[in-house]
């Protein structure tokens, strides 16, 4: 600062008069807007997974940070609720303000009758998590969780009042006019104590510490300490008030809840300080984060990530911002211009316009005492006198000496003021115009929104890029690769130059050069500025604060998801590792912490699981059923201080990690198989990865495709193919013996038919045929004997022929008997005769069997009609019915008795061979075929009952 004695002396006169505006820590208010069940809070607590839990006028709520879970009363009772208990059970136990006790059951709040015989509310208290602790009529009733046994301690008949404000596991009673006190432990011990405390008869809140305990007046505004047996007077503070309520935040440190705002009191330094004086409190508590939550009657819950956080001007937009010194000046959207000293903490009003339009620039040049802003119009002028004004916009004012300015205007850049004698007229161009004091330095429009003056020249940041403007020349400067320029930052070493497409750069005696370090590691953020504070650079980011050394390395973050302000920071300076920042909420401080200090990891929280839209109990290792198979998880994220800008990732069966789009993982139709699901969160800040959580399930396959199943059905089959095999062994085997006996019965029909052939060509018929050969001849009888020889050589060609069939078409069969039987003819001269009927077969046209019949008609003739005396005849008759050939063979012979007596006679000297043949033969064929061959033989007799001949009956199957 130039003139530091006249700076202040200007701030001691023009500021005094002004009225000084309140300041608050940062915070977030949530209340129904935000899905909160009522804005009226009883009670808040967390648990032990980091769950806050909301007692209101309407029920109870759960809140995970990011967003609310509402517990119902069931049944017609009072929901207007406090007290607020946790059990190691995992359940949350109100009490309504009637004296009933509620416990948490799934979504619901389930009366609890065994606690609630009780004439008036009374806090309880919940030790260790085992027990409740509850004051009744005369006695402390004492609830087992596990066992849900009930014990009962006595205690003296008087009026206590419990307390549940201490850091330790016992119950407290107090008894205001006696000073008694009551301690209780888990296991049922009492202890009674008098302490006399130097209040009248008063309600008053006792809070115990581990070494001290407190009492706090409700209408006296006092705090008397036990140990040094001193009071504290705090009525100054609260003076229209009443206490509600009394907390310890930390050792030595109270909170007290009164009608208009919380009392802080600091047992060491004796001191107490007033906070959020516009809400009636009703809780204060500080979570496991080191966050402060404070309850409300009307206004819903508060939440303070960082107590050390101020913020100034709380809902208005500071669009602007000039640091001289150690003081700041500020405007607003509102048309305010305001001074903050950071000294002595006070923000003073110094000039308000009538035009509600927001301050785009301001500069104050304390050696002149001069104010120049710019609001619907451009303003200038001392700040206790009428100022003058002109109709142009100006986005920036920069000093270029004691006294004249760089006016970026919305279409030049100019000099201001200037008179006939300013040594700035050497600035001025051919086609410059000077016009109401200003020196335009540009032709034409051109929106400037930023200039820096450096080495001489004039540094502006327009619309179009950069300028370098001095008094001979405006040279276009050129960033990278035509990067887009979005701020610019003068420093000791040259111009810190913020592009939002190619990183950082610096300009420094006529060369740009690019920040590479820097820019590398700010690559995937969102510039917004970068400026350059105690051999450090901040750069700002649309999702916090990144702090870098001079080398472009990392020091800190400080971003919207460590708490930080979740606001647009417009713009910043940086004192003593201090931000002083103007945004759309206000005027914020923001003491930077220490790069070690410390910040708890985000904790991901199953909050409940469901499967097919039914919600169940999930642990580790479960097994569902094959149609259990669209399961659904609902996670809570605890990071209270990312205010819900966290990224959940999840991955399945280790394989990729995959980006959830909110707190519910939902797993469709899977297949059944084992799976393993792990899942995180993070956020942007520091330490901002949770532990990965592991979900272990089986999704079971449907019966008929689990192993045992398989194993049965493979077991099954194995043993249905080994039953098939061995019968298929079983039948090729039966087929090859039927296959062998086929085989060995063609062989016998082949030896049976040689057979016949040997029978019809046995010795006697050749030996007769020869007989008969030579009788012609001795006769000469040439003819006879040639004719009878022809016949005789045809009939044996045949049957040589015929015998290498087994079947032969009857027309040949047919022609074999009459050769036969002409050749017997002809040795029997004119006593033998023979007739064959076939009824007009047709002989082609089927298959018999090959020298089946001539058997037996050589039987009819050798064993018929060879001992007949007179005539002698045969008759063959064919006809076929159902695909059978019927063959009668009647001879008019001795009959069958007859011929038996004759060859019993002849001793056997000759068996029938051919018959012997072609009986085993009929047995071979009627194996072979699915037809059987029939042979009926009986003789025929007269009216007289005399045998007449003989008659065979043959039925053949054809083919």
């Amino acid at each position: 600062m130039r003139y530091p004695s006249i700076y202040l002396l200007f701030v001691f006169i023009i500021l005094i008069p002004c009225k000084p505006e309140a300041q608050e820590s940062i915070h977030k208010k949530y209340s129904t807007v935000n899905g909160l069940v009522s804005n009226t809070i009883f009670d808040i607590r967390q648990d032990k997974n980091g769950y806050l839990w909301i007692a209101t006028d309407l029920g109870l709520s759960r809140f995970d940070g990011n967003r609310f879970k509402d517990f119902t009363i069931i049944g017609n009772k009072s929901a207007s609720i406090s007290n607020i208990l946790f059990t190691n059970d995992g359940k949350t136990w109100v009490q309504n303000f009637n004296g009933q006790f509620f416990c948490t059951e799934k979504n619901r709040l389930v009366y609890q009758r065994q606690l609630s015989n009780l004439s008036n509310f009374n806090l309880g208290h919940d030790f260790n998590g085992e027990h409740i602790a509850v004051l009744a009529n005369k006695k402390v009733l004492i609830y087992h969780s596990k066992t849900k046994r009930m014990r009962q301690l006595k205690i003296p008949d008087s009026v206590w009042i419990s307390s549940n404000n201490s850091s330790l596991s016992e119950f407290y009673l107090n008894h205001t006019n006696s000073g008694r006190n009551i301690r209780i432990t888990p296991t049922g011990k009492v202890t009674i104590s008098r302490q006399q405390v130097p209040f009248k008869n008063d309600y008053q809140h006792w809070v115990i510490d581990e070494k001290d305990s407190y009492f706090v007046a409700k209408t006296e505004k006092k705090v008397f300490c036990v140990k040094t047996g001193k009071t504290y007077d705090f009525s100054g503070l609260s003076s229209n008030a009443f206490v509600q309520n009394a907390c310890l935040i930390t050792k030595g440190k109270l909170a007290i809840l009164t009608t208009n705002g919380v009392i802080l009191f600091d047992a060491k330094t004796k001191s107490f300080r007033k906070i959020f004086k516009q809400y009636s409190c009703s809780k204060f508590i500080q979570d496991r984060e080191g966050n402060w939550w404070i309850s409300t009657l009307g206004d819903g819950l508060l939440f303070i990530p960082h107590q050390e956080t101020k913020v100034y001007l709380e809902g208005i937009e500071v669009s602007c911002l000039q640091r001289i010194g150690k003081m700041f000046y500020l405007g607003t959207k509102e048309n305010r211009i305001f001074s903050y000293d950071t000294q002595s903490s006070l923000l003073k009003l110094v000039k308000q316009n009538p035009e509600n339009h927001e301050v785009k620039s301001l500069f104050f040049n304390p050696a002149r005492n001069e104010l120049l802003f710019c609001s619907v119009v451009f303003h200038w002028g001392k700040v206790n006198q009428k100022m003058q004004h002109q109709t142009i916009s100006v986005n920036q004012i920069t000093q270029l000496d004691a006294k004249h300015y760089v006016l970026c205007e919305s279409n030049n850049l100019s000099v201001f003021p200037i008179d006939e004698k300013s040594e700035w007229l050497l600035w001025k161009r051919k086609n410059s115009k000077i016009h109401n004091k200003r020196l335009t330095l540009f032709e034409g429009n051109r929106r400037f929104l930023a200039a820096i003056y450096y080495q001489g020249k004039i540094f502006a940041h327009a619309s179009d890029g950069l300028w370098l403007v001095d008094k001979k020349k405006n040279q276009k400067l050129v960033i990278g690769k035509n990067a887009d320029v979005i701020h610019i930052f003068k420093t000791a070493r040259g111009i810190i130059i913020t592009t939002g497409d190619q990183g950082v750069f610096r300009y420094s005696n006529g060369n740009v050069k690019k920040l590479v370090a820097l820019s590398r590691m700010l690559k995937d953020q969102r510039l917004y500025k970068t400026k350059f504070f105690n051999n450090q650079f901040y750069a700002l980011t649309y999702s916090g604060t990144i702090v870098a050394n001079q080398n472009g390395e990392l020091i800190q973050k400080l971003m919207r998801s460590d708490g930080y302000p979740n606001v647009d920071v417009i713009d910043f300076e940086m004192i003593n590792n201090t931000m002083f920042a103007s945004t759309t909420n206000g005027f914020q401080i923001i003491p930077f912490p220490s790069p070690k200090t410390g910040r708890r990891k985000p904790e991901i929280l199953l909050d409940g699981c469901f499967v097919n839209g039914e919600e169940v109990h999930f642990k580790n290792a479960v097994q569902f059923s094959p149609d259990e198979n669209s399961i659904h998880f609902n996670l809570s994220v605890i990071d209270y201080r990312a205010l819900g800008n966290h990224r959940v990732y999840y991955s399945v069966n280790r394989k990729k990690w995959i980006l959830n789009e909110d707190n519910k993982l939902q797993l469709n139709e899977l297949a059944p198989g084992n799976y393993n699901i792990r899942i995180f969160a993070e956020t942007e800040g520091k330490n901002c990865k949770s532990e990965i959580k592991t979900f272990n399930f089986e999704v079971l396959a449907p019966f008929y495709k689990r192993w045992w199943f398989t194993g049965l059905i493979s077991l099954f089959f194995l043993f249905i193919g080994f039953f098939i095999f061995r019968y298929r062994v079983r039948q090729i085997q039966q087929k090859n013996e039927i296959l062998q006996e086929k085989l060995n019965l063609e062989k016998q029909l082949h030896e049976s038919s040689l057979s016949a052939i040997k029978s019809q060509m046995n010795p006697h018929f050749l030996f007769n045929a020869l007989n008969t050969i030579q009788s012609f001849i001795y006769t000469n009888e040439k003819q006879a004997a040639s004719s009878y020889l022809v016949d005789f050589s045809e009939l044996t060609r045949k049957i040589l022929e015929m015998s290498n069939k087994p079947f032969v078409v009857f027309s040949e069969e047919l022609e074999a008997l009459r050769l036969y039987l002409k050749l017997e003819k002809m040795r029997f001269e004119e006593d033998f005769e023979f007739e064959i009927d076939t009824q007009n077969l047709q002989h082609d046209s089927f298959q018999i069997p090959s020298m089946l019949i001539q058997p037996y008609v050589e039987n009819a003739i050798k064993h018929g009609l060879l001992h007949k005396k007179g005539e002698k005849k045969l008759w063959l008759h064919f006809s076929i019915s159902e695909k059978v050939l019927q063959v009668e063979i009647t001879d008019n012979g001795i009959g069958l008795k007859a011929s038996k007596k004759i060859n019993e006679m002849r001793e056997k000297q000759h068996e029938s061979f051919a018959t012997i043949a072609n009986q085993k033969r009929f047995e071979l064929l009627n194996q072979l075929s699915d037809g059987k061959i029939g042979v009926e033989i009986q003789e025929t007799t007269n009216e007289q009952n005399e045998v007449t001949g003989t008659v065979v009956k043959l039925s053949i199957p054809i083919h």
